[in-house]
This record gives C-alpha cells, structure tokens and sequence, in this order.
C-alpha cells in the first residue's frame, strides 16, 4: 500500500499581478523540502501535482533538492478553487460586507471564510466557475485516481492547495 506525501505549494507570490508562481522564498522552501527528504533519503516512486504554476514549480524545486526527476503525473483535480470569484460572487451579494479601504489581510480573509461558508451551502449567485460540490467531486476524481494508479507503489509525494488538501483529506 503506497503512502502519500501532500505538500502544499510553496509561499506564492501574495500581492502580486500573478499570485499562481512561487516568490523567491517559495522556491527555496521547495528546495529545502526537497533536501530535506534526501538528509531522511526518502525516495518517491512519483510526483503528482494539481496543473497550477505554483503546483509545479513547487514539485520541481522538491525534486532539485532531492538530486532527482520524478515521473510527473499532472492531474487538474488537484487544483484550488478559484477563491477570488468566490469572494467577488459573496461581496457582489453582500457589498456592506466589503472590507474596508486599507484594511488589514486578516479582513480579506474574514470575507473569504463568510463567502466559503455561503459557496458550500451553495447560497452565492453570480458568474462562479464551480460550485462546492463540483470542487468537491473533482478533488475526490483526483484522490481516486492517485489511489488506483499508485496503490502498489511505496511512497507518492503529491503538490497542491491548501484548499485541494483539505478536501482530497
């Protein structure tokens, strides 16, 4: 029976006009993840990762700090949900719930936990690219597919989302 090994991707690059690749620090925690399994040498059989930027260079920095190439199994239902839509979906339906101008990260974040809870409860309208349950039922496809393909394999490290994880878990 395979074990898997989830990573969430490194620090993505938070602030920026592309938030889907890793900052400087986020490589280098790649990399030192990578080495960090090699001081245990603890070997992969695969990589499997979500198809997002931040998905793969993660993996590729893993690998780096290991001194190997993996085979890579790249697997879409790995990827998180678009939390942007969902937040601009709950703020277009409850716009006195906007933070305010200026407000500290922690308020962006108190907006996204209120509009998660209304996306699962599937009480948010507007242009969403999926809905809880198709989030839901992609990341378990994704799960299925890892525990088919890899169960006789020893050890499978697996790159996603925070979000993804949780689910997949």
């Amino acid at each position: 029976m395979a074990q898997f090994y989830l990573v969430r991707h490194g620090q993505a690059s938070f602030g920026t006009d592309n938030y889907d690749r890793l900052s400087e620090l986020g490589h280098q925690q790649a990399r030192w993840l990578g080495e960090y399994f090699a001081e245990r040498d603890m070997g992969f059989d695969a990589l499997v990762s979500g198809d997002l930027v931040r998905h793969r260079e993660t993996g590729a920095g893993i690998c780096e700090g290991l001194g190997v190439a993996l085979p890579e199994d790249i697997h879409a239902g790995l990827n998180e949900f678009d939390f942007q839509s969902i937040v601009d979906a709950y703020l277009t339906q409850f716009p006195e719930q906007a933070p305010a101008e200026g407000a500290p990260v922690a308020a962006f974040y108190k907006a996204l936990k209120t509009a998660m809870k209304h996306w699962r409860l599937d009480e948010l309208s507007g242009d969403l690219p999926e809905s809880w349950q198709h989030f839901s039922d992609r990341v378990l496809a994704a799960r299925h597919h890892i525990q088919q393909q890899y169960s006789d394999k020893d050890r499978i490290l697996i790159v996603s989302s925070g979000g993804a994880m949780a689910m997949f878990l």
